[in-house]
């Protein structure tokens, strides 16, 4: 399957720049949600028609740890707090932003989060943007401590384009965030579990 790729971009570090965006709606964002506000403003900002999918392992997951906290205090949760703490939030929150109408999709499938996500952008016809996101847990958290990442393309089908896709079963490995940067980046061939992704000749 071609797909064209009309943009991409990667986040690596740790102040994303959401200055684009009054105070009252950054003072609403986590860092998952910033990082993606960044990605997809770089891509789609000021566009509309397109379809969205975010991917996210664990999402605003330190902000629900954070409301648990707070009723265990017996402090109570405030609505904002609760509304901007589930996983759709942030490209929810986006597409309000932007007006765009569209339907858009969030992925959370464990540590195939990344790759199901990239599946379900591939699958989906006309313009799609596409962003992955995360960022660490806190320590109170058993799980991954990866430096925070983000990584979106702009895409959509048709008869030829810069990559192929090809379904199926190719590994025992999900693939990974870095593989995927070092593919946008560079070219060539990768496997996941579920997905071959080639650079098309």
């Amino acid at each position: 399957m071609p797909i064209k790729i009309k943009g991409f971009k990667i986040f690596e570090g740790a102040s994303p720049d959401v200055s684009f965006l009054p105070m009252l709606a950054r003072r609403k964002l986590d860092l998952t949600g910033k990082i993606v506000f960044q990605l997809a403003n770089a891509l789609a900002g000021g566009k509309s028609g397109y379809k969205s999918v975010f991917a996210s392992r664990y999402g605003c997951l330190n902000d629900c740890i954070k409301l648990f906290d707070s009723l265990n205090s017996g402090m109570g949760v405030s609505p904002n707090g609760f509304s901007s703490s589930v996983h759709n939030f942030p490209m929810g929150m986006f597409s309000i932003v932007e007006k765009n109408k569209s339907p858009y999709t969030a992925i959370a499938a464990g540590e195939n989060s990344l790759e199901a996500g990239l599946v379900e952008a591939f699958l989906e016809t006309g313009k799609v943007l596409f962003v992955y996101a995360q960022e660490p847990l806190l320590d109170m958290i058993d799980g991954e401590s990866a430096p925070p990442c983000g990584l979106a393309f702009y895409c959509e089908n048709c008869e030829s384009g810069e990559i192929c896709v090809e379904f199926g079963n190719f590994s025992v490995e999900p693939m990974s965030f870095e593989k995927l940067k070092c593919f946008f980046e560079n070219g060539g061939e990768i496997c996941g579990k579920f997905l071959k992704l080639k650079s098309a000749v």
